[in-house]
């Protein structure tokens, strides 16, 4: 790839797989699978070692959208490696339990999001996740 107007490279940890197909990249570790669909304004490879994003026009609102997909990209990673408990991993994690429990209602859904701390007690989503 070659770099671009704006670009990022994210190093993969040994433990973290990543495989790019069009706009989506799947990360694998040993704390489970995710995957991301990056922006069509950002064009992003993977090889064994690392991912690069790079923007496809001079926008400031690119740069913006690279950034963003940069912070995703490394908090994704984080939570695959089971590095770092980052309010991305704890959103996963959350996503994960609630898909696989017998949740009937929103409304136990919606308690056990509050009880996780990713939703108020008002609805909103809480400070940590805006």
């Amino acid at each position: 790839m070659s770099i671009g107007v704006w670009s990022a490279r994210v190093s993969l940890p040994s433990t973290v797989s990543a495989a790019v197909k069009g706009q989506v990249v799947k990360m694998k570790g040993p704390k489970g699978e995710v995957s991301f669909a990056v922006p069509e304004e950002i064009a992003i490879v993977s090889n064994a070692t690392e991912i690069c994003l790079e923007s496809r026009s001079h926008a400031k609102k690119v740069r913006s959208t690279l950034e963003i997909a940069h912070t995703m990209v490394v908090n994704l990673i984080k939570s695959v490696a089971g590095e770092a408990d980052s309010p991305t991993s704890r959103l996963l994690r959350a996503a994960e339990r609630l898909k696989t429990a017998n949740t009937a209602s929103p409304e136990i859904a919606r308690e056990k999001l509050v009880e996780l701390g990713i939703l108020s007690t008002t609805g909103g989503l809480s400070k940590n996740y805006k």
